[in-house]
């Protein structure tokens, strides 16, 4: 999906490949530093919500 060709993912997709990533750097990054996940990351995904709600595609075209 990081391509202009081939298939485009979608919202779900997306949130999902988040929800992973955040798992993982949690547990691996964030939690043994005693950190706490950067406010970055959740604004990212308001922004992507956002786009996608106004019906552009994530994938630039």
């Amino acid at each position: 999906f990081l391509q202009r060709s081939g298939p485009r993912a979608d919202q779900a997709a997306l949130e999902d490949a988040f929800r992973l990533t955040g798992f993982f750097f949690t547990r691996h990054v964030y939690e043994p530093r005693g950190l706490d996940p950067p406010d970055a990351r959740a604004g990212f995904l308001t922004a992507l919500r956002r786009h996608h709600a106004a019906g552009k595609a994530i994938a630039g075209e």
